[in-house]
């Protein structure tokens, strides 16, 4: 384990207090001199940045908790173990304390499976220290700098039967999901013989006093089976759905295993009352590959269908309706919605690079529901997207504004543009195909501003296909010159991907992401003067936070297909 990536700082020796207790209690020196206090926020805030900085690149991950106190011939340390390894085996990391029990379990089922072990370690007055199935591991000196971290960067959480510690992680858990702070992703309960008396005893009395509604008890699932946990966690966002589901989606093709858990969470969730519909594309008339045509499995449509799902195709005949998007109990106040660049297909998930990202926000999830709705009333793609959505902020301060095409297409192509044009100091390009005028014209203008760095990524062999169709285009001719002067200028990557054909592998380089500054663009919009016909969603941020987590994304696609490295200044 001599190469297991570290970060933070040492644990601190055993005489010293634990930081914790010394921020929380007063001693006599303090009593004298007012000035501990200040100085230590100094050390909190440095500690929030080190656990920033160690796992932003986590990836998708689910944070367990579970008592210290389990020896290995517990049958609930067997369970973690295999918890571990069942989440791994699903592309997930595990977050976990760190320390001994439960967590060492899980770490160790993950670690042995090939996922990412993470453990987030806390100072105690008798050391705790990090367990040796932990790949990232950060020490904290504050518990509630360390819950942060456990939250911030999980989809979900799995409670093993703990004491005070578990119980104080379970219920801070209930009461983000509870009041919004964070959105409605799942915590599982692991062990029906330890959690059921509590379950019982909440809605005999806290149910019974009025202290809690109905729903808040759905908050919470309970099993015995790891793998079922695992699927429980890492399958939250249809399964969090309490009243509606409504899907647009481009492209629908999935094999048995996944398209059975797809038809599994749209199955229970029809069996739970929720109202399920599902739209998509038809038929495709433009030119091949940009984009690929759809292929979309009505047999799976068809077994949708015989369980009451509702389902609604639109033309693709002349524009696509290219809409990736899910809408989750719209018009509540848990009202979230889904989005990205992703089709719903194995390709998509399995081979292609692709961006989702989930919103908790009643505004925006109205927006979208509008332009779901009006689709469905009149699938006719060239009347949509007639939605102007102002700025509206999400529980951390996010601001988000969504854009839909074709209604507000020119808008969107040109708010890139104006953010292109003014940014001062970086500008970040993901996009299969670059082919907006307006979009080409600005970056060769502020390509060789100073200080201004550029870089990017596109799928190469689409735009060959692109520049071989403007050499037939006298219109469109002059986009050959500016879009080479464009790679060669800055550090852009290609991906050269397999020839679009109805029966190859389909590895397109398919995120779609653009950021200036602080603001980020991204969606299902390819960069193109054809999407600006088509129905597609695109939703604008502005965030220091978001704009650099799609910047390091970019530049390691970019770096991955031969960009040169970004220079150090």
């Amino acid at each position: 384990m001599a190469d297991r990536r570290r970060a933070g700082r040492l644990v601190v020796p055993l005489e010293h207090a634990p930081a914790d207790r010394m921020l929380l209690e007063r001693s006599a020196i303090e009593e004298l001199s007012h000035h501990a206090d200040p100085w230590r926020v100094l050390r909190i805030l440095s500690e929030f940045v080190e656990g920033f900085d160690a796992l932003n690149e986590v990836g998708p991950a689910v944070t367990v908790f579970g008592s210290a106190r389990s020896k290995p011939t517990d049958p609930y340390y067997k369970a973690g173990i295999a918890l571990g390894a069942a989440l791994a085996k699903r592309g997930f990391a595990v977050i976990t304390g760190g320390g001994p029990g439960i967590m060492e379990a899980v770490n160790r089922g993950c670690h042995e499976a090939g996922g990412l072990s993470v453990g987030c370690n806390i100072e105690l007055p008798h050391e705790q220290s990090m367990n040796k199935y932990v790949d990232l591991g950060v020490e904290f000196r504050y518990f509630f700098v360390r819950k942060n971290m456990f939250v911030k960067y999980a989809r979900g959480f799995v409670i093993f039967p703990g004491g005070f510690g578990t119980l104080d992680e379970l219920f801070e858990s209930l009461t983000l999901a509870q009041t919004g702070k964070i959105e409605h992703f799942p915590i599982v309960l692991f062990g029906t013989p330890y959690w059921s008396g509590l379950l019982e005893w909440m809605k005999d009395k806290v149910l019974g006093w009025g202290a809690i509604n109905p729903e808040d008890l759905k908050l919470m699932t309970l099993t015995d089976d790891p793998d079922e946990a695992a699927e429980m966690a890492t399958r939250p966002f249809l399964n969090g759905a309490t009243k509606s589901l409504d899907i647009a989606i481009y492209d629908l093709r999935l094999e048995t295993s996944p398209g059975d858990t797809v038809f599994a969470a749209f199955d229970a969730a029809l069996k739970r009352g929720v109202a399920v519909r599902l739209m998509f594309n038809q038929d495709h008339a433009q030119p091949i590959p940009v984009p690929a045509p759809p292929q979309i499995d009505l047999r799976f449509v068809d077994r949708l269908k015989s369980i009451g799902v509702q389902v609604k195709p639109v033309s693709g005949v002349p524009d696509l309706m290219h809409h990736k998007y899910v809408v989750r109990d719209g018009g509540t106040a848990a009202a979230s919605v889904l989005t990205g660049s992703t089709n719903w297909t194995n390709d998509s998930w399995n081979r292609e690079e692709n961006v989702i990202f989930t919103m908790a926000s009643g505004d925006v999830a109205a927006d979208y529901a509008e332009n779901f709705q009006g689709l469905w009333d009149h699938p006719v793609v060239a009347t949509s997207g007639q939605i102007s959505s102002p700025w509206s902020a999400l529980a951390d301060g996010t601001r988000v504004r969504p854009y839909f095409c074709p209604g507000r297409s020119l808008k969107l192509v040109h708010a890139m543009s104006r953010s292109l044009a003014s940014a001062q100091k970086r500008i970040r390009i993901c996009s299969p195909v670059i082919t907006s005028g307006p979009i080409l014209g600005t970056l060769a203008e502020v390509i060789h501003n100073p200080g201004l760095d550029i870089a990017g990524v596109y799928d190469q062999t689409e735009m060959e296909e692109v520049q071989r169709q403007w050499s037939e285009n006298g219109v469109s001719a002059w986009k050959i010159a500016t879009f080479r002067s464009i790679v060669a200028a800055v550090r852009f990557g290609a991906k050269r991907s397999t020839p679009y054909s109805p029966t190859s592998v389909h590895d397109f380089m398919h995120a779609k992401i653009l950021v200036a500054d602080d603001y980020v663009y991204a969606g299902s919009f390819n960069l193109s003067h054809s999407g600006e016909q088509n129905a597609e969603n695109v939703v604008q941020f502005e965030s220091a936070a978001v704009a650099d987590m799609c910047v390091a994304f970019i530049d390691r696609l970019a770096a991955k297909y031969g960009a040169s490295p970004a220079q150090v200044v």
